[in-house]
């Protein structure tokens, strides 16, 4: 009778083993998924923390521009989401034509640059009955006859890039590099004291038209 309670001991004493090895395995998988998870998402929220524009960097870039050196230029700045701003830029050929660049744009922390990309150019002109007008005085010539007069806007070129960098503190220095013509102390009144400038433009015809730019911020 004491022998047989002692095996039965053993059987359950066994049993009791095997079970909380069992336990134990399961348990140390569950424990690991869930710490793998928990640093998963610790990564992913510091990969996302890296990427990020910093909220002063975005009050920096984001609004709108005038350039000082042509005076026919000008660029705004917002934010779309996704950590990305979007850089518009037109420029004003003529009083019937211009031209426009749109860009999506990332901030890089190492460069303090705005590196953009899917960049688009679009010519706007004023058309007389399916006619290219070169001047204002075509326009209203053909208005005053009856004419059809509409802006039409084409697309010439897609996927460019381009960079963009800003400097503070210099906006009195700027308007002296680029020799501004106008009216300085309006420009110190009204402006916020940095200036954006194009550092690289994929597109040659762009980089001689844009790349003496030098745009200067309005206050809001």
């Amino acid at each position: 009778m004491a022998k047989s309670r002692i095996v039965k001991y053993i059987i359950a004493g066994s049993l009791v083993i095997v079970l909380g090895g069992i336990f134990g395995f399961v348990y140390g998988h569950i424990n690991s998924a869930i710490k793998k998870d928990s640093n998963q998402e610790v990564v992913d929220k510091n990969q996302n923390t890296k990427n990020a524009i910093p909220l002063d960097v975005k009050t920096d870039y984001i609004g709108n521009w005038g350039d000082l050196y042509s005076q026919r230029a000008s660029l705004s700045v917002e934010d779309i989401g996704n950590n990305q701003l979007k850089v518009d830029i037109k420029w004003s050929n003529s009083a019937v034509s211009g031209t426009s660049w749109s860009f999506t744009c990332n901030y890089q922390n190492n460069s303090n640059n705005l590196v953009c990309n899917n960049g688009k150019q679009i010519d706007t002109y004023e058309q007389c009955n399916g006619r290219k007008m070169d001047d204002a005085g075509e326009v209203d010539e053909c208005s005053n006859s009856g004419g059809d007069v509409k802006e039409v806007d084409e697309t010439v070129k897609n996927n460019m890039s381009a960079t963009f960098s800003l400097i503070k503190g210099n906006l009195k220095q700027a308007m002296d590099d680029v020799g501004f013509f106008g009216d300085r102390d309006d420009v110190i009144k009204n402006s916020e004291d940095m200036t954006l400038y194009i550092k690289d433009v994929s597109d040659e015809d762009t980089k001689a038209c844009l790349k003496k730019c030098v745009f200067s911020k309005y206050k809001n």
